[in-house]
């Protein structure tokens, strides 16, 4: 073995020993790297006003959290990505996000009804962050980038936080230490509007509270799917439908009126049905009687 051989061999070594005596402080400089590109894809580049997608950092997010597994020669199935409670998970996944967009949609329509606004569901693929709309393409765009996106997020959030987290402290403090910094990954856009001059000071905290702690909330359920079924299949279907579905199929007015009373209403009702879909999915678990899931340091989940 070469002298460079033997330097990158022994910093790999270093670094493996690093990364898991240190899984917390590890990930939390990953997650604000993340952050850090999210911030200059939002700000800096112009992609996401042509595209509505932050495509970009969501790209580059994936690509380092592969690059963290072969760093320290794990494989994706350490984070959850398997056959093993697969179709278990899926289904837990989809119902979730089922019961979720059901009681978001109807809670629209019903609060809208009251309030005597005229409008109906209708298919118009928007992102919610620049307002850009399109057609069946741009929902087509809007699909993928979803995909980027779950992977990325799910990932690192869950994946890769919840299982290292684990090995130093309890499922409820590291579901809920992940869920916390997940909602600090989407203060990106009060932010943005708060620079931009949008909103004032007291608006930017008021934004960034409601959007910080609805993705707290909802990802207290995905961490609670991936822990009792070791697999992030469930995770990644509920969010991906979670976002894909809102983003596609919108409520539109017949004409001027404000209806985010109703979007509120809905978003926070959605949100209950997923805290206490906790409970249906703990009596699923052990109807079907599944493996949770293993801290890291018990290896690739070969269960």
């Amino acid at each position: 073995m070469s002298e460079n051989e033997k330097e990158s061999s022994g910093f790999q070594t270093k670094w493996y020993e690093f990364a898991n005596r240190n899984p917390i402080t590890v990930l939390i400089i990953i997650s604000l790297f993340c952050l850090i590109l999210r911030l200059l894809d939002t700000f800096v580049l112009p992609v996401t006003e042509l595209v509505g997608e932050l495509i970009l950092s969501k790209s580059l997010g994936l690509i380092l959290i592969i690059l963290y597994l072969w760093s320290i020669n794990r494989k994706p199935k350490a984070i959850g990505i398997h056959k093993n409670n697969g179709a278990q998970s899926f289904a837990i996944g989809f119902l979730v996000a089922a019961m979720m967009l059901g009681v978001y949609y109807v809670l629209i329509l019903v609060v809208n009804s009251i309030s005597g606004i005229e409008g109906r569901l209708e298919f118009a693929p928007t992102d919610p962050k620049t307002g850009l709309r399109g057609d069946y393409y741009f929902a087509l765009w809007l699909l993928f980038g979803n995909i980027v996106n779950v992977l990325m997020e799910e990932g690192l959030f869950r994946g890769l936080m919840v299982r290292k987290f684990l090995d130093k402290i309890t499922f409820w403090r590291t579901n809920i230490l992940q869920a916390f910094l997940f909602g600090i990954w989407h203060i990106t856009w009060p932010i943005k509007d708060f620079i931009d001059g949008e909103i004032t000071f007291g608006g930017f905290i008021m934004q960034s509270i409601i959007q910080s702690f609805s993705p707290f909330l909802i990802a207290l359920t995905w961490g609670y799917i991936f822990f009792k079924t070791a697999n992030l299949i469930g995770p990644l279907i509920c969010h991906y439908l979670w976002n894909s579905i809102l983003n596609i199929f919108l409520f539109v007015t017949t004409s001027e009126e404000d209806i985010s009373t109703a979007y509120i209403i809905a978003g926070a009702g959605a949100i209950l049905v997923g805290l206490f879909s906790i409970y249906l999915i703990k009596l699923l678990v052990e109807r079907w009687n599944l493996s949770q899931l293993p801290p890291w340091s018990a290896g690739e989940m070969d269960f």
